[in-house]
């Protein structure tokens, strides 16, 4: 029985800055749940993040507020959050001026989403993905199904989904079906979908996949995953913050061509004959040269 963590990366938006819309799903074997969950909590400990959520988009942007605090680097952990603290308060007194509700509302949620990690500098936020990212990578037993689609290109040709997020869910247990199918271990052969907690999202992927049991996907019939998903709060769900850490790396991977990260999480993808089958790149009408495309054009 494999666990499943779902969770996607950018907006199906042609109106935002990002270039792709990315949904990964990361199959753990359920015997290895302790085990991975433990090893994750253990590089927070390390980093002294204790129970937070790891957002890995948050976790990498840059704090100006740390540039503005002398000697941030020498500081000890507690001396780092008592300064950035204060540094905060004088730019919220500051910014606030002339703002309106709704910016100060977001300014608000920035520092609220970045809190965890404020005693961190940039360059120890980014070991800390790389950490995370290393230890992932290695999980052998682990699977990575994977589908990014190129958001300007889609409009452009007929699919049965008006919707792109219904089209990458579709690919994604599409994927994972025919693993689960190929698998020949009898313990191995079924698995749970379970997805960050997210009320205009949950009825629609419980929709999907009471269809997907009824009439099967375009390409396959739905045998071997078990009921519809779970719903969880990922800020107590180490697996489902690790997706977002996949989801994110293969969104800046494709849109940014950042090699960093996903070169150490690539090998979790699923192969099957050495041709890379577990993620698909969507480009249509045209050629891409990325290492994804061309990695499975060398096994046809």
């Amino acid at each position: 029985m494999y666990l499943c963590y779902l969770d996607e990366s950018g907006t199906t938006q042609l109106s935002d800055q990002t270039k792709t819309f990315v949904y990964a799903a990361l199959a753990v074997p359920i015997v290895f749940w302790k085990q991975a969950d433990k090893q994750i909590n253990e590089i927070k400990n390390k980093y002294d993040i204790g129970n937070a959520e790891i957002h890995t988009a948050w976790i990498l942007k840059k704090y100006l507020e740390q540039t503005r605090i002398a000697n941030f680097e020498e500081l000890s952990h507690v001396e780092r959050r008592k300064a950035f603290l204060k540094v905060q308060e004088d730019c919220l007194r500051v910014w606030s001026v002339n703002k309106t509700n709704k910016q100060l509302i977001n300014k608000k949620k920035h520092y609220r989403m970045i809190y965890p990690y404020i005693h961190l500098t940039l360059d120890e936020r980014k070991q800390f993905i790389l950490d995370l990212a290393k230890i992932v990578g290695g999980w052998s037993d682990c699977r990575l199904f994977c589908d990014a689609i190129k958001k300007e290109k889609y409009s452009c040709v007929k699919s049965r989904h008006d919707d792109m997020y219904e089209e990458s869910f579709e690919q994604v247990v599409t994927r994972l079906e025919t693993y689960l199918k190929k698998t020949t271990y009898p313990d191995k052969k079924y698995a749970i979908l379970i997805a960050d907690n997210h009320k205009e999202k949950d009825s629609k992927l419980t929709a999907l996949m009471r269809k997907f049991y009824e009439a099967g996907t375009f390409w396959r019939n739905i045998n071997h995953i078990v009921e519809t998903p779970l719903f969880v709060d990922s800020q107590l769900t180490s697996l489902v913050q690790v997706a977002d850490l996949l989801s994110y790396s293969i969104r800046r991977f494709f849109d940014n061509d950042e090699t960093e990260i996903f070169d150490l999480i690539k090998p979790l993808i699923d192969r099957h004959k050495k041709k890379l089958v577990g993620i698909r790149h969507f480009t249509p009408n045209e050629k891409c040269m990325c290492e994804v495309c061309n990695d499975n054009r060398k096994c046809e």
